[in-house]
């Protein structure tokens, strides 16, 4: 009976394994475990190349961004220098108006003295040309050379000299006024030639004002378009 008891105990004994089967066991278990890190390579690699490339992705996103707001930027800061530029242009032509300006008054201030001297001095040119003829018609056309009347010759000789005297003052005096007035309706006529070429320059000035107005305009529903 114990050596049937122990027959039937054998079969359930775990005997230790043979040198040969741990050799065999022990060469197996790297190429399992080496197919099991390269199933893990294999599942692992391509999710870097993904994440990078979301990386990539979000950077040049962001450089676009960058770069477009950089150009809003210098689109605005030319837009601004321009409308400074032209803000300075306009002015300078304003205050070459007004210096003109002040240089026609400073002109004709200077003229209405003679202006104004000419007229009083019309009046008297006036006054002496009448007594002149006055004088002429009752010296010579009013004589009475009828029934052997005469007439004293130095006596109208006298007064047609005085006369010719007079009227060559008037002429000369005249002739002075006149190129005083010649030269100031030159000075006047350069004057109006500025004023035009001015105006000119004014309606240029607008024109481009203008034409920055509407450019800003369109850089401004741009940049909020973007």
């Amino acid at each position: 009976m114990v050596a049937a008891g122990a027959a039937e105990a054998a079969p359930r004994l775990n005997p230790s394994p043979s040198p040969h089967r741990r050799r065999a066991s022990s060469a197996l278990s790297p190429a399992k475990s080496n197919s099991n890190a390269n199933t893990g390579a294999g599942d692992a690699r391509p999710k870097p190349k993904a994440k990078w490339r979301c990386v990539n992705a979000q950077a040049d996103a962001a450089l676009a961004a960058q770069k477009l707001t950089a150009e809003k930027y210098l689109s605005d800061a030319w837009i601004t220098t321009l409308g400074m530029r032209k803000s300075v242009a306009l002015k300078r032509f304003q205050l070459q108006l007004y210096r003109n300006n002040w240089k026609l008054m400073t002109v004709l201030k200077g003229q209405m003295g003679y202006l104004e001297e000419w007229s009083s001095l019309e009046r008297d040119y006036v006054d002496s040309l009448s007594g002149t003829v006055e004088a002429l018609t009752a010296s010579i056309l009013c004589l009475p050379v009828t029934d052997g009347a005469k007439a004293d010759i130095q006596d109208v000789k006298n007064a047609v000299g005085s006369a010719v005297d007079i009227m060559q003052t008037i002429g000369s005096s005249i002739c002075s006024l006149l190129a005083k007035l010649a030269g100031t309706s030159i000075l006047v006529s350069d004057l109006s030639k500025v004023a035009t070429q001015e105006r000119t320059l004014m309606e240029q000035s607008r024109e481009l004002l203008s034409t920055l107005a509407t450019v800003h305009m369109t850089s401004d529903y741009h940049g909020n378009a973007i």
